[in-house]
């Protein structure tokens, strides 16, 4: 008997089995994972440049970014110059003909990398406030040919917040699943399930903390002015943000643990067989109870001081200790599905009734949400609270005295070249965060 195939399935089948042919199993499953990069290693390098991914050419201390590298290079086998770059994104990304960060080592004295080519910039403002990230970085296979030093000045664009929230309370443990019933034997009836465990209870969240904090403006060699923030207290921090950027400070309390979820039971066991009529199915058992919700604690304080001479500072500075949101209640256990019925052997034999099935546990209760907490602002005098900045960094309205006479003795025209209000100075204007390239010899 001939066996025919749709035409379809032919030309699917015929067209994997080009690419198969003509690609290497492993290549061919690469490129279906995302996987396939370009190889390096006997390309022709013409030109390569390294620079952020990222449209605007500055490094939020608090915002990892990624590296780019870009290329034009003649691969093995080809005539034509191709562009290729570096993979976007993070792990699990479509790396498919990319670069892969593996052929390029970098390196920062102000941060980290992973294997992804993303920087963890160092967090500390006042590390990087008057100098620019340096990153350098190198082309393992022509380091000679192809190392790069590029430079980024900070900004604060990602600083919308800050403050600590109280430590939340732990899940409770789900609940013990319960056990099948025996199965019966000639022709009994199966036995019933157990009961599925309750659910553990969720802990309490812990209370978020005591802040004070302290406000005034600054400027920086890139800026000339931020807001400045020092907290201490429970949590010690110092942000800059730019003039006019929204930001909140909070000191949330914990939230809750949920309770754990309900057991599932255990299923009735089969009935026996026996002739004429099989025994009959086990009783499915009751799930158990979800844990119980745990309450969320009380929000913590924040008092804030903003510089009297610049009191408009509380308007644009949001205060939040809300409390601790309720833990959610542990959710219902399933039940147990009764067990089959038996069959009946021989002539006419019936099967049994099948047993019944257990009913859904009951979920927990939740949680209460904790109280809020205190806050409170007023304007009063901080500049001992900013003293000792980095270097650079100064409050504005007082000047260092070497500050000062550099000032002085400066010519006319080098006075006169001082940047606007609110915006970067002309050493962070320029074309040091500007991407770096590099020709091939």
């Amino acid at each position: 008997m001939a066996v025919l195939f749709p035409r379809n399935s032919v030309l699917v089948t015929t067209g994997l089995a080009l690419v198969l042919a003509t690609t290497s199993g492993c290549g061919f499953f690469r490129r279906m994972a995302g996987n396939d990069t370009v190889d390096l290693k006997k390309a022709q390098v013409a030109s390569m440049s390294v620079d952020l991914r990222r449209q605007q050419k500055t490094i939020c201390p608090r915002e990892p970014v990624q590296m780019a590298v870009f290329a034009k290079v003649t691969l093995e086998g080809d005539k034509a110059v191709k562009d290729i770059e570096t993979w976007q994104g993070k792990h699990g990304a479509n790396k498919n003909d990319k670069m892969e960060f593996a052929d390029f080592a970098f390196h920062s004295e102000q941060g980290s990398f992973d294997e992804d080519g993303w920087f963890a910039p160092n967090p500390n403002l006042l590390a990087t406030a008057s100098k620019e990230f340096e990153i350098k970085s190198v082309f393992r296979q022509r380091p000679d040919k192809f190392s790069f030093s590029t430079t980024y000045k900070p900004d604060y664009s990602c600083i919308k917040q800050a403050g600590k929230s109280g430590v939340s309370g732990q899940q409770g443990h789900g609940g013990p699943s319960g056990e099948s019933g025996k199965a019966g034997s000639d022709g009994g009836q199966g036995g019933s399930g157990s009961p599925g465990g309750q659910g553990g209870s969720g802990s309490d969240g812990q209370p978020g903390p005591h802040l004070t904090a302290y406000a005034t403006m600054v400027k920086t060699p890139f800026y000339e002015k931020l807001v400045a923030v020092r907290i201490s207290g429970d949590y010690e921090d110092f942000v800059l943000v730019p003039d006019g950027q929204p930001f909140s400070l909070r000191a949330p309390g914990g939230s809750g643990g949920s309770g754990g979820h309900g057991g599932s039971a255990g299923r009735g066991g089969s009935g026996g067989s026996a002739p004429y009529v099989g025994g009959a199915g086990g009783q499915g058992a009751n799930g158990g109870s979800g844990g119980m919700g745990a309450n969320g604690a009380a929000g913590g304080s924040i008092d804030l001081v903003v510089d009297s001479r610049y009191p408009d500072l509380a308007k644009i500075i949001t205060l939040e200790a809300p409390g601790g949101e309720a833990g959610a209640p542990g959710a219902a256990g399933a039940g147990g599905s009764g067990g089959s019925g038996g069959s009946g052997t021989g002539q006419g034999g019936k099967r049994g009734p099948d047993g019944g099935a257990g009913a859904q546990g009951a979920p927990g209760s939740g949680g209460r949400r904790g109280p809020d907490g205190r806050v409170s602002a007023k304007a009063g005098s901080v500049l001992d609270q900013f003293g000792g900045l980095t270097e650079g960094v100064a409050v504005l309205g007082t000047e260092a005295p070497a500050a000062a006479v550099a000032q002085a003795d400066a010519p006319a025209d080098a006075k006169d070249a001082a940047p606007g209000k609110g915006k970067p100075t002309e050493k962070a204007a320029g074309a040091k965060g500007a991407k770096k390239k590099l020709k091939g010899k």
